[in-house]
């Protein structure tokens, strides 16, 4: 056993069978503009593969949030797990590649990739749901339902795998459509990187601990808007989960769901502890997107790495821990 592990692309250690991880769909990064290329009498026109050498979508760029997984080595997949952000995500998610990936098909072969026809032939209760506009949402939140859960869950196996090829591409911002995969952190990674970013100091001499910081900018917010709660929270979701050169991880769909939280909010149904509950899983992507940020990582697609109780893993810290004492 070993030979699919994947490695966590922040820690580089081995994400094995059973592991806890963190998923992300990711787009490869292009260049603003295509670049025209001539090679003997050969022309044809392309665009680089990034647009940035800064920030942690410098080269690949995500498309959706942080998915809660379980990695399974034998088959190679992420087993998500039943969380409310999943249940919201995976809508998001899918609604979104159902309408901006590509129809696949490979030469030479019967090899085809369709999402659309996938949907409608295994997956109809999810197509229903996924087919729902925004503003038809009844009361509450757009999560997926438990039958188009279970089917949504299926239906992202289905790209995990085609990703492998690679299968998937992406209809891109700029670029055209581009190759789709999927980074991978681990659990601990990510725990680890939330905890670091919660204990840098500010200039005032305040920590970054969430709960404490939430509600040190939802005060200032909310006397800065004279004392409406509900303006106080619309101005912190702008300032905090929107922040100028960090990669956007928020769906519209969760926008409408924590538009939805803020009128609760604003009409007293929640409490500020209440409110945070509800907003957790955005503040600490934010917060652990920040620290990635700062130690310079960047997204990279999940690979196999052969590797058994991460041996390899522990190697890399070891020669990581080298090289710094000899730069240092």
């Amino acid at each position: 056993m070993g030979d699919f592990n994947t490695t966590c692309f922040a820690s580089h250690q081995s994400i094995g069978e059973g592991a806890r991880c963190r998923v992300i769909p990711i787009i490869q990064a292009a260049s603003f503009q295509a670049s025209q290329l001539m090679h003997g009498l050969r022309t044809s026109t392309s665009f680089g593969a990034f647009a940035s050498l800064i920030g942690v979508d410098r080269f690949w760029s995500p498309v959706g949030s942080f998915f809660e997984a379980i990695y399974h080595e034998q088959s190679g997949v992420y087993e998500l797990q039943d969380t409310p952000a999943n249940r919201l995500r995976l809508g998001a998610f899918l609604r979104s590649a159902l309408a901006q990936s590509a129809k696949t098909t490979r030469l030479n072969t019967d090899a085809v990739f369709d999402l659309g026809d996938y949907l409608k032939k295994r997956a109809p209760a999810l197509l229903a749901q996924l087919s729902v506009k925004q503003d038809e949402f009844e009361e509450g939140s757009p999560e997926l339902d438990d039958i188009a859960f279970e089917q949504g869950c299926k239906c992202w196996d289905v790209l995990v795998q085609a990703c492998h090829y690679p299968g998937v591409f992406w209809n891109a911002v700029h670029g055209g459509l581009r190759p789709m995969s999927f980074a991978a952190i681990h659990q601990a990674a990510y725990d680890t990187l939330l905890e670091d970013s919660q204990s840098w100091k500010m200039r005032d001499g305040m920590t970054r601990e969430m709960r404490a910081w939430f509600q040190h900018k939802l005060d200032v917010l909310r006397e800065s808007s004279n004392g409406s709660k509900r303006r106080a929270f619309r101005l912190y979701q702008w300032h905090d989960f929107q922040t100028i050169g960090a990669p956007q991880v928020l769906q519209e769909v969760e926008f409408e769901l924590l538009d939805r939280v803020r009128m609760r909010y604003g009409d007293g149904t929640f409490s500020d502890d209440e409110l945070f509950d509800q907003v957790r899983p955005w503040l600490s992507d934010r917060h652990v997107l920040t620290a990635l940020d700062a130690l310079n990582l960047h997204f990279e697609p999940a690979v196999y790495n052969g590797d058994m109780n991460n041996f390899v893993g522990r190697s890399f810290t070891q020669f990581v821990a080298k090289v710094a004492q000899r730069v240092a």
